[in-house]
């Protein structure tokens, strides 16, 4: 009987286990997570091919301002370290005869192209007149007991600066500027021009030279030479050997 008890005892204990619900287990990834690697594993070289797409084109993107930006400075950094020269407009021409009137026109048409195009970054405009070589003249003995003058072995160039803008740009050692105005032709020259005229010729401050040019007739067209005085009126130097005014010109 005892028996018995047990056995239905062990039954309904059996019974009540199998009615309690059961529980389920939650996995530690996510399903979604699992699934993003399998896909990974399937397309990872298209997707590292996208990044790297990517990459380069935000690079380019960049690249473009950075470059444009090194580039203006790199520009800067060469106006600024260029000779002062090269910031220079230089406009010549070769002429066998000097007409003010044609100078003139000339000038003013050049400064209308000028002012209209680089107007605000534009200075003082610049006269010059370099002349050719021409040979110096000296008195040599002539007939009964006269003075000639003969061509020597010796050449001068004449260079014809405004006056007003030359004399900031030079140090008066003796004497004056030459004048602008009047029927002399007047020159200053350097001191060591003054030694090797002073050494040759006996020539110094106060001193005429002469020299022999070649003209031409206006009118016939015909080649003829004439004699010129030139009064030496004053010694000076540069105050710059790269002074940007004299165009290189170191006298």
């Amino acid at each position: 009987m005892a028996h018995s008890i047990k056995e239905a005892g062990n039954r309904l204990e059996t019974q009540l286990e199998g009615a309690r619900p059961t529980r389920r287990r939650r996995a530690l990834v996510p399903p979604a997570v699992t699934l993003a690697f399998w896909r990974l594993r399937q397309a990872w070289g298209l997707l590292f091919m996208t990044a790297i797409g990517m990459i380069a084109a935000v690079t380019l993107v960049c690249a473009v301002p950075l470059y444009s930006q090194i580039a203006a400075t790199a520009g800067l950094r060469g106006i600024l370290s260029t000779p002062p020269a090269n910031a220079d407009i230089v406009v010549r021409s070769n002429s066998k005869r000097i007409s003010p009137a044609f100078i003139v026109q000339v000038t003013q048409h050049l400064d209308r192209e000028f002012h209209k195009n680089l107007g605000p970054y534009l200075g003082a405009a610049q006269f010059t007149i370099d002349t050719q070589s021409f040979s110096l003249l000296a008195s040599a003995p002539g007939p009964h007991g006269s003075k000639i003058l003969r061509p020597t072995h010796e050449l001068i160039q004449l260079t014809g600066d405004p006056m007003h803008q030359a004399m900031s740009h030079l140090r008066l050692v003796q004497g004056r500027l030459p004048q602008e105005s009047g029927t002399d032709i007047e020159i200053a020259i350097t001191p060591e021009t003054a030694s090797l005229l002073q050494l040759t010729y006996q020539v110094g401050l106060g001193s005429i030279l002469n020299m022999r040019v070649l003209l031409i007739d206006e009118q016939t067209g015909v080649s003829i030479t004439r004699d010129l005085t030139l009064h030496i009126v004053g010694i000076f130097n540069l105050l710059s050997q790269d002074d940007s005014f004299w165009q290189g010109n170191d006298f």
